[in-house]
Formats: structure tokens, C-alpha cells, sequence
């Protein structure tokens, strides 16, 4: 089974977000870090995928419903081709390497 998490790059410290804190673009949430609040943007939150033993770097999902098809497509299988290993997520390819 897959994961999906985020880092947030907060000036106080970094935090990782994990299964329901994970976030889509435009989206407030509290801070564990500072104490305080910020707003989903690309650049602030990144997002990260996990599956059998592969890593992918999704963009920052637009909107609640991109958020759930990242989920699912994490849970599903993993596919090939001469490029190598990819999921489909919403009609966009992601490619996935070797996880660290």
C-alpha cells in the first residue's frame, strides 16, 4: 500500500504532514511548527508519494477531489513501459524512482 505526505517549508521549522493533514492548493491548516496557520501553495508544500518501494513528486494537488485520486492511485498497482515506472493520476503521468 502506498503513502502520500507533504513538507512544509515553515519559517520556524520544517514539518512533514501525514494521512488526514495532508493538504490541496488554496487550503489553510494549522502549523505544528509555529502555532499558526497557513495556505496550501506550491513552493511552501511539497508533495511526495510512496509505493511499493518507488518515490513520485506530484505537483501540489489543486483541489480536494486531485487530493483523493492521489490517494487512490497510490493504492493501486504500479505500471511500466520502456521509460519505467509510473502511475496515472488524473490523467497526468508520474513518474516514480528508486526511493532513497
Amino acid at each position: 500500500m502506498g503513502e502520500v505526505w507533504q513538507e512544509v517549508d515553515c519559517p520556524q521549522h520544517d514539518v512533514d504532514l501525514h494521512d488526514d493533514d495532508v493538504v490541496h492548493a488554496g487550503q489553510q491548516f494549522y502549523c505544528v511548527a509555529c502555532g499558526g496557520t497557513h495556505i496550501a501553495v506550491a513552493g511552501l508544500v511539497e508533495t511526495y508519494i510512496e509505493t511499493e518501494g518507488l518515490r513520485g513528486y506530484p505537483d501540489l494537488p489543486a483541489t480536494a477531489g486531485d487530493l483523493r485520486q492521489l490517494r487512490e492511485a497510490v493504492r493501486g498497482p504500479v505500471m511500466h513501459d520502456e521509460e519505467g515506472a509510473y502511475l496515472m493520476i488524473g490523467g497526468a503521468r508520474i513518474h516514480l524512482y528508486e526511493a532513497a
